[in-house]
């Protein structure tokens, strides 16, 4: 009996020597998990899905946010300002529904460290009896750079190539498989969705005629290690482009070509400029050959002054240079010549008191001059007046200063020096006696505005021409005119 109650006695005292070792155990453990945990290198952090409070966190997390454990811990991660009110409501949806979250990136905002990005990955446990989210937070803010980084390089990289109309390339000889940029889908006018490129297709695409040269730059390129050719290629809708391919060989271990890497450019502008140039050139060139060839001795008629062509035709001298030259020619006479052909009208202006109307002609081209004057006589040869001469405003100023008194003004819009504008505006300044004197004015440049300052001046404007219907009008304008100077000299006489 006494055995059996100290037999019990020994268990219970075993027992409670076990329970105490397990507690010690369990002691241990604890400190052995939480040393662990809050000297663990990765940001960690436990946090109650009840309502989202923090209930540890990690050395690693402290340094990350920039907080004391007094400021974060019986908070929310929201209210430690570390993530928005938005990300904690994403984070706990996904976390309920999948009991877990694997690589959940988020913008993170540590204190005094400006925008970060944080990886999450987090799993559901349970802390006496209450559900707790463990999570852990790798900081990639480096990595999230270096991606930005690499994308705006990309998108540089395309925007240059879109720009040179080049892209990039790499033909896998061995599979057959060709790798294209975008743009060089857009040089072949084909579509990136659809159309999947092979080493065959590109060949297919270039121009039958062009096909060799594309192979012997290919053979070429064993000795020399550069693929450089320029083809044409066809496009589905029959267009044809020129493009300019440059790529580099790469070899196996034992020296076996396996593929081919390199650019295209679309260099149809280029060309189309340079076969105009070309032909611009070719056209000078033409040019110039036939200007040489007036070099020469030419046989030439010692009266009528005509040239015997290669062909036994006689040709005005004119015709012949025009045919063979750029030059053009405009016709005049010389001062010997007007004597000649025309002496009543070459004399140099004399002011003279004759008691006729005078005429003052402003006008700075003198064949225009000479063949007006005629032309005036001819058809008004029963009207008695006279012509003096100016070339230009200036020189018109002088005759007037000079004591000429003319009864009729006509002048010529566009000249050097004084043009016909401010001509007329200087005789209204300086000469109050030529007030009421007729005027008018002749000129090729008829716009409105012109036309209109002209009869602001009294002046009655015609279009410059040569042809008969031109000096009709001035014709019954000017008869006109001296009618009635004919009728006030007749009044005075009598």
């Amino acid at each position: 009996m006494e055995d059996e109650k100290k037999t019990k006695k020994q268990l219970i005292e075993e027992l409670n020597a076990l329970r105490l070792e397990k507690s010690e155990q369990t002691r241990v453990t604890s400190e052995k998990f939480t040393k662990a945990f809050l000297q663990n290198s990765i940001p960690t952090i436990i946090t109650s899905v009840k309502d989202s409070s923090v209930v540890e966190v990690s050395d690693a997390f402290l340094r990350l946010v920039g907080l004391k454990r007094h400021e974060i811990i019986g908070h929310t991660a929201v209210e430690g300002g570390f993530i928005t009110k938005e990300q904690r409501v994403t984070f706990f949806n996904e976390l309920n529904k999948n009991g877990r979250i694997e690589n959940l990136e988020m913008e993170v905002n540590p204190k005094g460290k400006g925008l970060r990005y944080g990886l999450f990955n987090s799993v559901m446990i349970s802390i006496s009896n209450e559900n707790c989210a463990l999570t852990t937070i790798q900081d990639i803010t480096e990595r999230k750079q270096a991606e930005a980084a690499l994308k705006l390089s990309n998108e540089r990289l395309v925007e240059a190539q879109k720009i040179a109309m080049i892209g990039d390339w790499e033909a896998n000889l061995l599979t057959d498989e060709l790798y294209w940029s975008q743009v060089i889908f857009d040089i072949f006018a084909l579509d990136s969705k659809s159309f999947k490129p092979s080493v065959t297709t590109f060949y297919n695409a270039v121009h039958p005629d062009d096909r060799g040269l594309v192979l012997e730059s290919e053979e070429r390129s064993e000795q020399t290690g550069l693929h450089d050719v320029v083809h044409r290629i066809i496009r589905p809708n029959g267009e044809i482009r020129f493009v300019h391919e440059l790529a580099r060989r790469y070899k196996d271990n034992q020296g076996k070509l396996i593929k081919l890497r390199g650019t295209v450019q679309d260099i149809t502008k280029r060309k189309q400029a340079e076969d105009a140039l070309k032909e611009e050139r070719s056209r000078l060139q033409q040019a110039l050959d036939e200007v040489r060839t007036l070099r020469g001795i030419f046989p030439i008629c010692t009266n009528c002054k005509k040239i015997r062509d290669d062909k036994g035709f006689w040709n005005q001298v004119e015709k012949y240079v025009s045919e063979r030259t750029e030059a053009e020619f405009s016709h005049g006479i010389c001062p010997e010549c007007a004597q000649k052909v025309y002496p009543d009208i070459s004399t140099k202006n004399k002011i003279k008191v004759t008691g006729r109307p005078v005429i003052l002609l402003v006008d700075d081209e003198e064949d225009f001059r000479m063949i007006f004057i005629r032309q005036i006589k001819q058809i008004l040869k029963d009207q008695e007046f006279e012509f003096i001469e100016a070339s230009d405003g200036e020189e018109a100023l002088e005759l007037l200063k000079g004591g000429a008194m003319p009864s009729i003004i006509i002048l010529d819009y566009a000249m050097p020096k004084i043009n016909g504008m401010e001509l007329l505006k200087r005789i209204d300044g300086d000469h109050n006696d030529l007030y009421d004197v007729p005027r008018i004015m002749i000129s090729g440049y008829t716009q409105k505005e012109i036309i209109r300052e002209a009869q602001t001046l009294r002046c009655v404007f015609f279009e410059k021409s040569m042809d008969n219907i031109f000096y009709q009008q001035i014709f019954q304008y000017m008869t006109n005119i001296l009618v009635d100077l004919a009728h006030k000299k007749g009044g005075v006489n009598k």
